[in-house]
């Protein structure tokens, strides 16, 4: 087991909640706030953020999507990960969402006046960081936009209309099929946003002409960096590997398929499979493999069922792709038995006697696409 499972003691997350007016933003009569959290590093080893992450969550999601907090535990918690990492998160409810109040007639507000309503919520809330107004103080701060689905939809329209970030992050999301509400500077931001592609450029590719980034985390995602270029594909889709299916009778899957490789290889999937096979103690991925090394049965199993469906999944990227490199990000990334018996079940699947494509482990930390945006302000 790698030790990078185990949590940085000696630094505590402290988490702020407030709720901000942003009534003249949306110009409603009535009054609207937005809520939001703060989560700033703390302890006698924290780093002072320099760059504060601006969390955007997508759909009808909370800003809780990037802070879970499951049986008690903040395993799954970009959030915690990343104050841990010396980062500052700022995650927001848009209006009608959360704990966020609720417009009378939501529809009538529109995706230009739901961003003027987080520009104003942030705005805000950087004001305060800057100067320790209630918060502690970060005078040197700048932003960073972080969005999920529709989140990356609304942090580039306030980008387009704002321009209150450095770089963007942007999460499942294409701009197909939004031309209709997105203007032209909105579609530029998202058909090149700054995105970060940290482990080609400065990480565990950056000596290969062409990476493949996989994320096994919360989800399951990636993308493809050729000649330093990131590869976004006719439709803005490419890399979601996540989503083809390896079974179409297994688990069924938010996108409406039935056994997408999400399914499987993300941290929930590994524990529903656990569970499913009568796994009752391990409440985590690590606490799994753990016991999997102690030889609990079903422990074993759904480790023995995660590198197989590990095997196949990658193996159809190879057999498309043929990257130079296979570069493992996410949280289940820290599993040491996808490098030691992963290649093994991919090379069953792939079309060539021999498997040649290296598996690396990402040296810029398991949310290397965060990183390397903050780290583009800092160059």
């Amino acid at each position: 087991m790698s030790d990078r499972f185990q949590p940085n003691t000696t630094v505590n997350v402290e988490r702020y909640h407030l709720d901000i007016d942003v009534s003249h933003a949306v110009h409603e009569v009535d009054q609207h706030t937005l809520s939001a959290q703060v989560a700033l590093p703390a302890g006698r080893d924290a780093i002072t953020p320099r760059v504060v992450l601006c969390c955007l969550p997508g759909g009808f999601l909370s800003k809780a999507y990037f802070d879970l907090e499951i049986d008690d535990s903040y395993e799954f918690s970009f959030v915690d990960y990343m104050a841990r990492q010396g980062f500052a998160t700022l995650c927001l409810d848009h209006l009608g969402t959360g704990d966020s109040s609720r417009p009378k007639d939501g529809y009538a507000l529109g995706v230009d006046a739901i961003a003027r309503a987080n520009q104003a919520a942030l705005e805000t809330l950087l004001q305060r960081l800057r100067v320790g107004d209630g918060l502690p103080a970060l005078p040197e701060l700048v932003s960073v936009g972080v969005g999920h689905s529709m989140g990356s939809c609304l942090s580039v329209v306030q980008q387009a209309l704002h321009a209150p970030h450095s770089a963007l992050v942007l999460f499942s999301f294409t701009t197909a099929g939004l031309p209709d509400f997105l203007g032209e500077a909105e579609l530029e931001l998202a058909n090149n946003p700054t995105r970060a592609h940290a482990e080609a450029l400065l990480g565990a590719g950056q000596d290969m002409h062409s990476v493949f980034g996989v994320i096994m985390g919360t989800g399951v995602g990636g993308g493809m960096v050729i000649g330093k270029t990131l590869h976004t594909g006719l439709q803005h889709i490419a890399g979601e590997w996540g989503h083809n299916s390896l079974n179409p009778d297994g688990p069924p899957c938010y996108c409406g398929q039935r056994g997408c490789i999400e399914t499987y290889l993300s941290g929930p999937g590994f524990l529903a499979d656990y569970q499913q096979l009568g796994g009752v103690s391990a409440k985590t991925p690590e606490a799994v493999v753990s016991q999997a090394d102690a030889q609990d049965p079903a422990a074993e199993q759904a480790l023995e069922n995660l590198l197989e469906h590990f095997g196949r999944a990658l193996a159809g990227v190879i057999n498309i792709l043929d990257p130079h490199v296979i570069v493992l990000g996410g949280g289940l990334s820290n599993i040491g038995q996808l490098y030691e018996y992963g290649p093994g079940h991919i090379e069953k699947y792939v079309f060539n006697p021999v498997l040649q494509t290296p598996l690396r482990r990402n040296v810029n930390g398991d949310s290397a696409g965060v990183l390397g945006a903050a780290r583009l302000w800092d160059a």
